[in-house]
């Protein structure tokens, strides 16, 4: 009797933990444009669609005679609810960038309804482990000649939004 008991309460764990999504193997996962051939996923035409009616994409694309704006952009898969939801981070390239960095979109959701929830200009973009409302937190650096920038993000329900930036002199 306490054998069928035990099973039954691990049974249902498991399915309580499985129907939430959370997948508990998530790892921390980093991403830059300097490594470029690490973003090979194909982006869909509406996150592409999105992308383009962003404002900053379509400033820094006025006067300019590329004809095929999705060439411009790369991405690569990662989870910021669970394994069953997909999601992008996006890298763009010139002109769809900063001078002294890159640009990176995190989306969300890009199989039902795809939605910007974070736009950074950074060096490099994390993709962490812990959590807030349920979507992993993300965090950016930025390195330029005098100075290197962290920047933390979490998710207040609808965007990841900017909680702490922190500033140092660049020793190197």
């Amino acid at each position: 009797m306490r054998t069928r008991t035990i099973l039954v309460l691990c049974l249902t764990l498991s399915l309580f933990i499985s129907a939430f999504g959370q997948d508990h193997r998530l790892r921390t996962e980093w991403f830059s444009a300097e490594d470029i051939a690490s973003f090979r996923t194909p982006i869909p035409k509406n996150v592409l669609r999105l992308l383009a009616h962003r404002k900053e994409v379509r400033e820094s694309l006025a006067g300019s005679k590329n004809q095929h704006p999705e060439k411009l952009f790369h991405a690569t898969k990662t989870h910021l609810y669970s394994a069953n939801q997909t999601d992008l981070v996006v890298v763009g390239e010139r002109p769809v960038s900063g001078a002294d960095n890159n640009w990176f979109w995190v989306v969300r959701s890009v199989d039902t309804n795809p939605a910007v929830v974070l736009w950074v200009g950074c060096n490099s973009l994390t993709v962490r482990t812990t959590r807030r409302n349920e979507y992993r937190d993300i965090s950016s650096d930025t390195a330029t000649a005098g100075i290197m920038i962290h920047e933390a993000y979490r998710f207040d329900g609808r965007v990841h939004k900017l909680v702490k930036r922190t500033e140092k002199p660049n020793t190197n």
